[in-house]
Formats: C-alpha cells, sequence, structure tokens
C-alpha cells in the first residue's frame, strides 16, 4: 500500500527530539560504532514515519524499526481502551516465528486480570521481565509461562502515550539472549517510543477521517458515494482486462410497515443486522457490500458471473432466518428482502447500465411475491 505523503496533523514533541539527542551524545560517548548504529537506524525510521498517515504502514515501521535497531526477535503494539480497561494486540513481527506472530494479533489482555501491562502505563518508563530472573518466576507465574511459549527470554515494555493519552504499549523481546540494555540504549527506545505515539495518532486520525468519508455511520458498510467510486473502478477492470464483475441491488421488503410496527430503533437494528450478514458472506479485500440508501443495500462482486446468484441466494436465506426482540422482551418478526443480480463483462460493462439492470432485476422481483433473487436479463 502506498505511503501517504501529506503533512501529518501534529507537530513532533519537543520533548521527544531533545531525549533522542541527549541519548545520541551520551551513545556515542559509551560505544560509539554500537550506538551509532542503533541510533541512526531509528532516525531513519523515524523519518519514514513522517511520510506515512496509513495505519498499517506505520505499525510496521515502528516494529521493524525497532527490530534492526536492536537485533531484536520480535516487537508488538499493543491498544489501550480506557473504556474496557484492557489491551489488544494490533501488530506483531517475529523473526523466529512470522505466522504465530500474524496469530498473535487481536489478543486482548484484561489489566484487571494482567496487572503486568499497567505497571508500564504507570511508570512510563521501560519495565522489564526476564525469564531467567526467580523472582519474575515466582510472583508471575503465568507472565513466565506465557514467555516460554513463545520462547523469549526477556520482554521490555514502554507505553505509547500522546500527550496525555495513553495509546498502548510498545513490546519488545528477545529469544536469543536475555534483554539488559543500558541507560542510552533505554533512553534511545523512550525517545523513539515518544516518535511512534505521535505517528500513530496521526495516522489513527486520518483512518477515522477516511473511514467517515467512505462509511455509513448506521451499519459501518461503504457509503453511497464510495459505492460509485468502487464500482467504476471494477468496471473500469474489466474493460480492460475482460473479466466478469457482478452487481446485487438489496432492498428490504416492506420496511415501512416493519417500521411502523415496531418503531425506528428497531428498524435501526434491522439495518445493522443485514449489514452484517452481507459483510460477513464477502472474500476480503475482494468484494464491497455498501448501504446505498434508506433500506438498500448494494453488492460489488469481482470476477464472479453465475456465482452472483448463488452468493444472492445465500444472502437472501440468511437474512431471512434473522429475528427481532422488543425492549421488553417480545419475539417480534424478521426482515425479507429482494435482489436483484446484473453480471457484466468486458467492453459491455458500464456502471449506469449496470445499476439499470441489477434494478430492473430487483423490481421485477417485488413485482413477483418478493422475497426472492432475480437475475436481469441476459446475465
Amino acid at each position: 500500500m502506498a505511503a501517504k505523503k501529506s503533512p501529518p496533523p501534529s507537530s513532533p514533541d519537543p520533548a521527544a527530539g531533545a531525549a533522542a539527542g541527549a541519548a545520541a551524545g551520551a551513545a556515542l560517548e559509551a560505544d560509539p560504532e554500537l550506538l551509532r548504529r542503533r541510533f541512526m537506524a531509528l532516525l531513519e525510521a523515524s523519518r519514514a514515519l513522517s511520510t506515512s498517515l496509513v495505519l498499517e504502514e506505520v505499525m510496521d515501521l515502528v516494529c521493524k524499526g525497532v527490530e534492526m535497531a536492536f537485533g531484536l526477535t520480535s516487537v508488538d503494539i499493543y491498544e489501550y481502551s480506557a473504556e474496557r480497561d484492557e489491551i489488544r494486540a494490533v501488530w506483531s513481527i517475529s523473526r523466529d516465528d512470522p505466522e504465530g506472530a500474524a496469530k498473535f494479533v487481536g489478543k486482548v489482555y484484561s489489566l484487571a486480570k494482567d496487572p503486568n501491562f499497567r505497571r508500564a502505563f504507570e511508570k512510563r518508563e521501560i519495565v522489564e521481565y526476564h525469564v531467567t530472573n526467580g523472582k519474575l518466576a515466582k510472583t508471575d507465574p503465568e507472565l513466565v509461562a506465557e514467555m516460554k511459549q513463545w520462547g523469549e527470554k526477556s520482554v521490555l515494555e514502554v507505553a505509547l502515550v500522546f500527550g496525555d493519552e495513553i495509546m498502548g504499549l510498545l513490546s519488545v523481546g528477545s529469544t536469543d539472549k536475555p534483554l539488559h540494555f543500558d541507560d542510552v540504549e533505554k533512553e534511545l527506545l523512550i525517545a523513539f517510543a515518544s516518535t511512534a505515539a505521535i505517528a500513530l495518532h496521526n495516522a489513527r486520525l486520518y483512518h477515522t477521517i477516511e473511514e467517515q468519508a467512505t462509511h455509513d455511520g448506521l451499519t459501518e458498510l461503504f457509503n453511497h458515494r464510495h459505492f460509485y467510486e468502487r464500482l467504476q473502478s471494477e468496471v473500469a477492470r474489466s474493460r480492460r482486462y475482460g473479466t466478469p464483475v457482478s452487481l446485487l441491488m438489496i432492498d428490504i421488503d416492506d420496511f415501512k410497515h416493519f417500521n411502523d410496527d415496531y418503531g425506528h430503533q428497531t428498524g435501526d437494528e434491522a439495518l445493522r443486522a443485514v449489514a452484517e450478514v452481507l459483510a460477513a458472506e464477502m472474500r476480503r479485500d475482494v468484494d464491497s457490500a455498501c448501504r446505498y440508501g434508506g433500506e438498500e443495500f448494494a453488492v460489488i462482486l469481482p470476477n464472479t458471473t453465475a456465482a452472483a446468484a448463488d452468493v444472492a441466494e445465500r444472502l437472501r436465506r440468511k437474512i431471512e432466518k434473522m429475528t427481532f426482540t422488543a425492549a421488553d422482551g417480545r419475539e417480534l418478526g424478521g426482515v425479507r428482502v429482494s435482489i436483484g443480480v446484473a453480471v457484466h463483462a468486458g467492453a459491455t460493462t458500464d456502471v449506469d447500465r449496470m445499476v439499470s439492470d441489477a434494478d430492473k432485476a430487483l423490481y421485477l422481483a417485488k413485482s413477483r411475491g418478493k422475497n426472492r433473487v432475480q437475475v436481469a436479463a441476459g446475465a
């Protein structure tokens, strides 16, 4: 994914720069060659961070920068939720076990159950854990067991803080040998963590703004504007390479009556539930589920022909099985959908015609009794 070259929303923290400068000076006095290389590696990573607002890219740059600077075997980023008082692994790299690192992402730790993580937040300094430390093994057997599971001899953690906001943790580990950073190395890592926190804050802010611009607030699906942008892109791809693309137009049957009978709050719940079904059935990074408007949805299926009707029927059946419960516990009815399917390929593909064909098929499904799938003529 290409980096966004726009300037970050926030300016670099002067204190972080001062800390990095002081650390660099001390580093050159302590061990010129080794610490110079470490400082330069972190400086290069910091420069790279200033060129991107893509959240995944920023997290990867942070982890790889620390890994290269200190010769580590694993680096993790945890996101902190003050509301839930927990941290969640959002990015992880491991020299020894890349697949294991990928599976580790998403793991959640409650700070009430795992207070060790809170120490880095409270101290605002590096917290160290070593499996060879008998006291740690005696007081924190679960932590030691997990470190042994990953083959880690040492783990060092530093808080990621932006202003007064605790954003998460940067955790580094070694399976080669115990890590015993000296004061200069710790200052380097703390200074880089400050720079990383700024970059992560800016990337998350940019990501939020981008999400709001392209996603529907109620259903979290792509919005009407992004639907046309994505369809235009897939149509262009179809015309260039001669590949097929299918479009499903989906409308909730008799939704006005559902709203009138059960209220708009339950109606919103139904819209969200339908959206969840659509999102769950999409091929990741391939298909696009969108809220077209009101109670109407659209699904773009690249490289799909006859199978589009099967996808539509599967969606219809899953939605048909849903039921809703009122606030007082009463079982309410479900919703049904009618779906129009249009399939185009190559030179015949056209955005307006695709939407028109899918719409015509949708209204034909409605006229033939609703709660059904109708494929456009010639598809």
